[in-house]
């Protein structure tokens, strides 16, 4: 990856700039306050100075991946159902039929059941219970000494994960990449808490097993800028145009800005510098998520925004890695209000990106301009 070396007064001007962000993240804290905030430092630090290796290699155990549900429910009577159907029941009516021999009353939390047939299950009580709620995506528990069974749409769930930051910010990518409910992340214990339904609960299982399948990651580290011009006659094509459009691989117009993959000779830190010597460049949130291949990650720009009306801006990005050199990826820009840019693009490991002219929400004078920057991480089994 090239860096840029001349020393002019631009990069001067851009470093003075962009320095004191570097220092926010890393600054004393009271412990709790540290304890609170222990993924800011990862999730909001992103060093545009230094050259970076162009990829990274995590030693991972397979058994260190685990998904479970935390103790909600005693044992169940040891009775043997010879068999058992019902046809076209809800399933919360199959359940008390199932179990009213035991003496079992059943009771539901608030929820949407389905209707269920089921034909012939055999076995020990507890298995064909098990059988039927992972048929009907349901949860249970059980009070033992009230003998009252509780049927419930959503159970809490534990992540699991092995002692590495950039795993579990993957995880918390991901999860909310896919618009699961809101998660709990203990940064001391690598552990995430989720509640969610059984599809979720099968997902996230999928999730973990692709770690260990896959074996790679992608790391994408981002700047934003609100960008206002100078005067009435700037414009991206300018700045283009002095580089050359030899150095830039691809140019794709979306439905709001333009991308643009910059070739290995070219870097963002010279696309920034250039573009201040024709607008007003303000750095307003920095910051990085990981990508599982295969996997839509979201990132909320409003985690590391040092200007409070970018807090509502999101960027989501999915990416096929195809193999340790290219990824194909879709890369969306949202708001509350709706999207602002999308783009579906595919690019190797040296090659940045930089999307330009992206609007700004109410504001017909400025725009923002979002630069990415790309590492792989290599996922090695112990002992391979």
């Amino acid at each position: 990856m090239m860096f840029f070396k001349k020393k002019n007064f631009a990069i001067a001007l851009a470093f003075c700039l962009l320095f004191p962000l570097l220092g926010w993240a890393t600054m004393d804290l009271p412990k709790q306050i540290e304890f609170f905030d222990l993924e800011m430092p990862l999730r909001c630090s992103v060093d545009n100075f230094k050259e970076q290796s162009v990829s990274s290699t995590i030693v991972i155990k397979p058994q260190d991946f685990t998904v479970r549900l935390p103790a909600q429910t005693e044992p169940l009577p040891r009775y043997m159902v010879n068999s058992f159907s019902s046809r076209k029941q809800p399933v919360e009516v199959a359940i008390q039929n199932l179990l009213t021999e035991a003496g079992i009353q059943v009771v539901s939390e608030p929820g949407v059941y389905p209707v269920v047939s089921l034909k012939s299950l055999r076995g020990e009580l507890s298995n064909v219970l098990e059988q039927i709620a992972q048929k009907a995506g349901l949860f249970y528990s059980y009070d033992g000494q009230r003998k009252i069974l509780t049927l419930k749409t959503k159970s809490q769930m534990i992540i699991q994960l092995p002692r590495n930051r950039q795993l579990v910010m993957a995880v918390v990518d991901a999860i909310s990449g896919g618009m699961f409910a809101p998660v709990v992340t203990d940064w001391e214990n690598y552990q995430i808490t989720i509640t969610g339904t059984r599809d979720e609960l099968n997902k996230i299982r999928q999730l973990m097993s692709s770690f260990v399948k896959e074996k790679i990651l992608l790391s994408a580290q981002m700047t934003l800028y609100k960008i206002h011009p100078m005067n009435s006659v700037s414009h991206w094509h300018q700045i283009i145009n002095d580089f050359g459009k030899s150095r830039f691989a691809l140019s794709q117009a979306g439905t709001g800005g333009t991308l643009l993959v910059l070739k290995p000779a070219l870097n963002v830190f010279q696309l920034v510098a250039k573009a201040m010597e024709k607008y007003q460049v303000v750095p307003v949130v920095r910051g990085q998520m990981v990508v599982p291949s295969g996997w839509r990650v979201n990132f909320k720009l409003g985690e590391c925004a040092l200007n409070s009306p970018y807090e509502d801006l999101s960027v989501s990005l999915k990416s096929a890695i195809q193999n340790k050199k290219r990824a194909q990826n879709t890369l969306v820009i949202d708001s509350k209000q709706g999207e602002i840019a999308s783009f579906d693009f595919s690019n190797t490991l040296d090659q940045e990106v930089a999307v330009v002219g992206i609007p700004v929400p109410g504001k017909q004078n400025s725009e923002l301009f979002l630069t990415l920057k790309f590492n792989f991480i290599n996922l090695i089994k112990e002992g391979e």
